[in-house]
């Protein structure tokens, strides 16, 4: 069956390692690995041809060693696809048993397997298809990163299935019920199953691959990481394959053919300067557009020169205009389309899907959910069959996203400027049309405006008329009106007077009655009360002594009941104490109401609430902040002076709320500084100065790409929170804000200990916790969050059995991505997420010039919280601090920067923050699930906004100073 000699941009099949190129060395080095390792990651950026290294290169080295020999493994791939409920939603174990299944039946001669307990696991299944000629297999899992889209049940069964079959001999239920297996079956049983796996992914998503660590450890160290083609690998990959002859199995659609050597060089220089992302390669995407565009041109007859020993040969001329194939390439795409479709794909493409950059600037692609992208184009005739279909062409990249739905990206950088420059000729024309059409509107309009002109003209004229005779009319009545009017107004005075003075007198008469049998009446009482009075002189005497001897009695009772309430109380202080350490403040506040029920004045009580007080007043809830400090002043033996006329629900802006501070912070300073410190970030001022960004070659091993190159830097002064940001401080906002945002930030397996870094925050919240800090502090804000529009981000509930009530209930979901987010610059004295040269500046030590590899130490152990030492989150500044007195800049979480995420210039910057936009916020400094390279100050990170992890946090930063 006749093949192209260049695939094109999907990626080489196995029947295709004939004419697959350029990867020797990637090969032998990655195929060395996996025959040492039981478990291998394979990484690199999507385009670098990471699906083709496996199907050409390494699946066939191991089928093609000798059947029985240790290098031989059955290769078995898995691709899990993106999980869809209830069209692609077969659990992992369940896909890795059918491609098994597909590939070998079981052996009869494990039938004894059946009758040994324990579960039908991967294992099993792998064992009952050993044979003395098949004992080795290889899983290649490809696109790995899919598998991170499946419910996390699903993925938890998966990583522990695996790790059983690549690392137990035996499962302990089987071996502990094999005892009694006949001798022959024993020895089947003990025969030894040699499982490897290999899982290919991009780096992008190499940090999902933290959660198996602890089933699948070697998955942080055992990585391969694939880069771009070297000039003399790309070299290898456009020559080779044209030259190859035809014999058995290997035929070609295009004779063999060469390249002229100027020929060549043009291909290589054109794709060396398609560069995209600064590393200096080549991409197997770019250099395979324009091979197959080549062959097509000898194909077709259009390479005439024949070279020495009869090959035709491609030369200068023969090549194609190098600086527009991908706008061809991009053209060719859409042709393949049924006519009816292609404009609804252009404008999902070049409107829905790309970005223009400012003057100067390249284009960008977005990334946007599909659900947003149909609805925005359906009245084109954009559906999801159609997005399916440019992703099966290689236009359009798809993800699952946080919303359970996909979004959609275009596949690849290079494709950036054809389609902006197709999508402003397409402008064009709509404009020159659009003017057409205008214009004709323009003179059909004028032609009406004349004739109704006219009209309006004669219309007005007998209008006027009739205007005059109507205001005559009409000021006539006017003055009748008025005297009618004023002759009513004079008879009602002269009325109401008339009776004012006959209901006066008869008042007065009645007064002077009632003066005189009042005084009769006190006349008689107070004679009768002074014979009262000597009667019970008599008795309160009497009283008086019985109840000095009952008051002597009750004090003692009490003091001894006293004594017994304070011991209680001390223990109540004591739970709710433990209780506000796990945020729990609800019950922590049932626990000190019980105790202030208890007793009167009790400072050491009074000190404890007095924190509950300034939580509830800080998160604006007044009617409750009011009556807790208010108990807390007679606890504490203080007047509760301040608290009078502040409202009794929520305290509506700044002053009210500073006005409950003043008050509440005069019954004890000290312990109101203390719950201040617990519930906002204490900042650090950092002088400006100037420093070396990024990594630095000489002193450092593991120099990642992006931390290149070394560059000048000079920044402002600023300041800079002294710990990451705490679950105390988050759970104070989320007080104030409502809903369930504390729970969802938690770990199911974890605590809340309020000591510990918030995790679990995407960017988006961090901007928001920033900006109501700012409003806390009656400072400006700097992230502006405005809604797009998007009619699908409506949820409709429809309420049954209404009589007269409406039934349709619209409720707004909550989706990040319906959010823009404008950062407003150099705003004084707000709260705001450090800038990426920031962060990295204050790591280093400032303008101290701290040459640690890590933030304060060249022992990770110092300063740092990373996967050998910790096994979740630590509290806070609980190992050493850098010279500014800063805590947990390496390691702990990860912590969200301000900037989009870019690659370095060489040129020097001030107060640099970043392209304008992107589509990933940088993140720094390492967690708790990575190892040590994270950790170093010059690491980078980056990821969507939306993105949460169980080991992402943030810390805070502020322009200035107070």
């Amino acid at each position: 069956m006749k093949q192209n000699r260049y695939p094109g941009v999907k990626p080489f099949e196995r029947d295709e390692k004939d004419i697959f190129f350029g990867r020797q060395q990637d090969i032998n080095n990655l195929y060395e690995l996996i025959l040492l390792e039981k478990l291998s990651v394979l990484f690199g950026k999507s385009g670098y041809g990471k699906s083709s290294l496996l199907n050409a290169g390494i699946l066939p080295r191991f089928e093609e060693a000798p059947r029985g020999s240790s290098q031989y493994f059955l290769p078995i791939t898995i691709r899990f696809g993106v999980y869809v409920k209830g069209q692609n939603d077969t659990p992992p174990v369940e896909v890795v048993r059918q491609r098994l299944a597909e590939k070998l039946p079981e052996n009869p001669e494990h039938v004894y397997l059946d009758a040994l307990a324990g579960p039908h696991s991967l294992w099993r299944h792998f064992k009952k298809r050993q044979s003395a000629e098949q004992g080795n297999f290889l899983l290649a899992f490809d696109q790995f990163e899919e598998f991170f889209t499946y419910p996390l049940e699903q993925q938890e069964a998966f990583r522990l299935q695996l790790a059983e079959l690549l690392y137990t001999a035996i499962p302990q239920a089987v071996r502990d019920s094999a005892e009694d297996l006949p001798d022959e079956d024993y020895q089947r049983l003990v025969r030894r199953l040699d499982v490897k796996a290999v899982l290919a992914i991009r780096s992008d998503r190499l940090s999902h691959l933290d959660q198996l660590k602890d089933a699948l450890p070697a998955i942080l160290h055992k990585r391969y990481e694939l880069r771009p083609l070297s000039r003399a690998q790309a070299e290898e990959a456009i020559v080779l394959p044209a030259t190859l002859p035809e014999k058995d199995g290997l035929q070609f659609f295009s004779p063999p053919f060469a390249y002229q050597p100027e020929a060549l060089g043009a291909i290589l220089d054109s794709l060396s300067g398609n560069d995209t992302d600064g590393s200096g390669g080549i991409e197997a995407f770019q250099l395979q557009v324009i091979c197959q565009y080549v062959e097509r041109a000898v194909r077709e007859g259009h390479a005439k020169h024949q070279a020495e020993g009869g090959h035709l040969q491609v030369r200068p001329e023969d090549l194609p205009n190098l600086s527009n194939i991908y706008e061809e390439y991009y053209q060719q795409q859409l042709a393949l389309l049924p006519e009816q479709k292609r404009e609804a794909a252009r404008l999902v493409i070049e409107e829905g899907l790309l970005l223009a950059g400012e003057e100067g600037e390249d284009p960008r692609r977005m990334s946007v959910d599909g659900r947003a992208l149909i609805a925005a184009y359906k009245n084109h005739g954009v559906d999801e069959a159609l997005l399916d279909t440019l992703v099966d062409r290689f236009l359009l990249r798809r993800e699952r996203n946080t919303t359970g739905g996909f979004s959609y990206e275009i596949s690849h950088d290079t494709l950036m400027r054809p389609i902006a420059h197709a999508r402003q000729q397409r402008r064009e024309q709509e404009k020159r049309l659009a003017e057409e059409a205008a214009r004709r509107q323009r003179e059909i309009e004028l032609q009406e405006a004349q004739r109704q002109a006219e009209k309006e003209r004669k219309l007005r004229e007998r209008a006027q008329q009739r205007t005059r005779l109507a205001l005559i009319i009409s000021i006539l009545a006017l003055l009748l009106a008025f005297f009618a009017g004023w002759q009513y107004w004079r008879a009602q005075n002269q009325k109401k007077a008339a009776d004012d003075a006959r209901k006066d007198a008869v008042l007065k008469s009645n007064l002077a009655i009632q003066k005189e049998a009042e005084a009769q009446d006190s006349a008689r009482v107070a004679k009768e009360q002074r014979h009262q009075a000597d009667s019970l002189a008599l008795v309160a005497f009497d009283e008086k002594n019985r109840a000095e001897n009952e008051r002597q009695r009750a004090e003692n009772n009490l003091a001894r009941l006293n004594t017994t309430r304070l011991k209680v109380v001390d223990v109540l202080i004591e739970q709710a104490k433990a209780l506000i350490f796990e945020c729990k403040h609800e019950e922590a506040l049932a626990k000190l109401q019980e105790g202030a029920s208890l007793v009167g004045r009790y400072p050491p009580l009074g000190q404890a609430l007095m924190e509950l007080a300034f939580f509830y007043g800080e998160a604006r809830q007044a009617g409750k902040a009011k009556d807790l400090a208010i108990t807390t002043a007679r606890l504490l033996g203080k007047p509760a002076r301040g608290f009078e006329g502040l409202p009794d629900k929520r305290f509506a802006n700044y002053q009210e709320l500073g006005r409950f501070r003043t008050a509440l912070q005069s019954l004890d300073k000290p312990h109101y500084k203390s719950a201040y410190q617990r519930y906002y970030p204490a900042m650090i001022d950092v002088q400006g100065g100037s420093f070396t960004m990024g990594c630095d070659t000489l002193r450092e091993r593991n120099c990642d790409n992006d931390e290149l190159p070394p560059h000048p830097v000079i920044l402002s002064t600023f300041r800079l929170a002294q710990t990451e940001t705490t679950i105390w401080q988050y759970s104070l906002y989320c007080a104030a804000t409502g809903g369930d945002t504390l729970q969802r930030t938690k770990v199911s397996t974890w605590s809340l200990d309020g000591n510990t870094p918030i995790i679990i925050v995407s960017w988006h919240d961090a901007a928001r916790y920033a900006n109501w800090v700012s409003r806390q502090m009656g400072q400006d804000t700097v992230y502006q969050f405005v809604r797009k529009i998007d009619e699908d981000n409506w949820e409709v509930r429809i309420r049954q059995n209404i009589k007269q009530d409406t039934v349709y209930q619209f409720v707004r979901k909550i989706d990040e991505g319906n959010w823009e987010v404008r950062i407003r610059q150099n705003i004084k004295n707000a709260f705001r997420l450090p800038t990426e040269a920031e962060w990295e500046f204050a790591a280093r030590g400032g303008i101290q010039r701290d040459t640690s590899i890590y933030s304060g130490s060249n022992d990770i152990n110092e300063v740092a919280w990373y996967y050998k030492n910790a096994d979740r989150t630590v509290q806070v500044a609980t190992l050493n601090p850098n010279k500014l007195e800063i805590y947990d800049m390496s390691g702990n979480v990860w912590e969200w920067c301000q900037d989009w995420w870019a690659s370095y210039e060489a040129e020097s910057q001030t107060d640099p923050t970043g392209p304008d936009s992107g589509n990933y916020r940088v993140l720094r400094g390492g967690s708790w699930s990575g190892y040590p390279d994270y950790a170093r100050c010059s690491n980078r990170d980056r990821n969507k906004p939306d993105y949460r992890n169980y080991d992402v946090g943030f810390r805070l930063a502020r322009t200035g100073g107070e």
